[in-house]
């Protein structure tokens, strides 16, 4: 690695990165421990800088990304103790110097409530603990260091299921992968071929996605947290040895799930998910009205991201902070399901060839950029949606008039028309709203008149619905 690269590597996440969750004093500590990594570690590696930086993008406590970053040195004895009480206080050495896997035997709750009573204390050691084994393996999947397959055997067993219980997806998809990685190196490699370039995109996508979806939450006064996620290649790959299905046929690659306070607005949500996206067919699933035996709740949906292109579909979960909590660490725990297909013994790991009918490559889209600019306009610019006759649904920007809307639709109105916004009289001046419906009405002498004309389908836009009155 090059000496400008390296330095560059070991720069620290900016302000605006941390500004959301750190105090300045925590960010300026932040940079004072990569500092010390860039200057006093014998082998810099870009695994422990990627972690670290992965944990202030999910605002983990300041204490834990200082210890990650310094606990190889800590361990090696390339920093003393006291230097690191000095200039960081008397928190980091404790909690590197307790590590090992967390002692779940001492907590006296049961295994379906584990994650509810966890102290904070006992949480802060496990997110270091496996932010210290994602670094490690990632090193091992590099070729940077030795493979230990044990210590990946357990990494999938015991800390890809801890790391989904404490709400870390990003860390448990990296250590999923990196397991895997070192595991069926050959396999990791084949799948990875036929889904490449597809994450860089997937990672776009769901990033305007999650923004544009927030913007749709308080624009209808409604109170919820977006979360979001990349399904990881080895859980691609259990999805595929467990289904049979093509990577293409897979519609969860991409994953939203919108968590709101109560049922009505779960519904609401869905109402504004479906106007704003298209829905696709057979892809919807209500948990909520008909759980599942295990007492699962959610609303599914899957949608395609950028109207009349079907391309790129995506999952959205949409349900309540109560079942939300019973999906995640109840009898319906989603790692129950997730961990049925890829578990491996502490002894062997046997994982199954891909079937060689996936071969097919993703369905064909757009141009890439060409797709994320048509998002980026329908999320950002044209955010409102107006429905119009036969179907037809515009996107368009905020505050456009009804005479801007009738001229963007290409729809010609006549003095003696009516024109009825959510069957409402309204003159062309009027402002409409997001999810408005417009209908022209035409009197039944005037639609009669056009009809008789040579070019009355001039007057009268094919596929429209016209209402005659009498």
């Amino acid at each position: 690695m090059s000496q400008a690269k390296s330095e560059s590597a070991f720069t620290a996440p900016s302000a605006m990165c941390c500004q959301n969750h750190y105090t300045e004093n925590e960010h300026a500590l932040f940079q004072r421990a990569f500092t010390i990594l860039q200057k006093r570690s014998q082998q810099p590696t870009p695994a422990i800088i990627s972690v670290a930086q992965l944990l202030i993008e999910q605002g983990i406590h300041a204490p834990v990304v200082i210890s990650t970053i310094l606990a190889q040195m800590l361990l090696a004895s390339t920093i003393r103790p006291a230097t690191v009480r000095e200039l960081f206080g008397n928190t980091i050495v404790p909690l590197v110097a307790s590590l090992g896997r967390p002692e779940s035997s001492k907590n006296p709750c049961n295994d379906s409530s584990h994650t509810h009573c966890l102290s904070a204390n006992i949480s802060h050691k496990a997110i270091l603990s496996i932010a210290l084994l994602l670094i490690d393996l990632e090193q091992m999947a590099a070729g940077n260091t030795k493979p230990n397959l044990l210590k990946a055997q357990e990494a999938l067993q015991t800390f890809v299921p801890l790391a989904g219980r404490l709400n870390q997806r990003e860390i448990r998809r990296r250590l999923e992968d990196a397991a895997f990685r070192i595991l069926e190196p050959d396999i990791y490699q084949q799948l990875q071929q036929r889904v490449e370039p597809l994450p860089t995109l997937d990672v776009q996508i769901l990033n305007i996605l999650k923004n544009g979806l927030r913007i749709l939450l308080e624009r209808n006064a409604i109170k919820g947290e977006v979360q979001g996620r990349i399904k990881s290649i080895y859980s691609l790959y259990t999805k595929i040895v467990r289904s049979g299905r093509s990577i293409q046929s897979i519609m969860d690659r991409i994953g939203l799930r919108i968590i709101v306070n109560s049922i009505p607005d779960c519904y609401k949500v869905l109402g504004i998910v479906h106007s704003h996206f298209t829905s696709i067919p057979c892809c919807f699933d209500d948990y909520i009205s008909s759980p599942k035996k295990n007492g699962y709740q959610s609303l599914h949906t899957c949608i395609f991201p950028v109207r009349n292109i079907s391309y790129k579909p995506v999952e959205i979960q949409i349900r309540t902070e109560l079942m939300n909590t019973e999906a995640e660490f109840g009898v319906a725990a989603h790692s129950k399901y997730k961990n049925k297909i890829g578990t491996v013994s502490t002894n062997t790991h046997q994982f199954s060839p891909l079937p060689d009918e996936i071969e097919a490559k993703d369905i064909l889209g757009p141009n890439a950029d060409e797709f994320l600019w048509l998002l980026h306009q329908q999320v950002y610019t044209n955010n409102m949606v107006i429905w119009g006759s036969a179907g037809q649904v515009m996107h368009c920007p905020r505050n456009i008039t009804v005479g801007q809307y009738l001229q963007k639709a290409k729809i010609e109105v006549y003095p003696q028309a009516l024109i009825l916004v959510n069957g409402v009289p309204s003159k062309v001046s009027d402002i409409l709203h997001d999810t408005d419906s417009v209908e022209v009405v035409w009197p039944d002498q005037s639609v009669r008149a056009l009809k008789r004309t040579s070019n009355s389908q001039e007057h009268i836009p094919a596929g429209r619905r016209i209402r005659c009155i009498n």
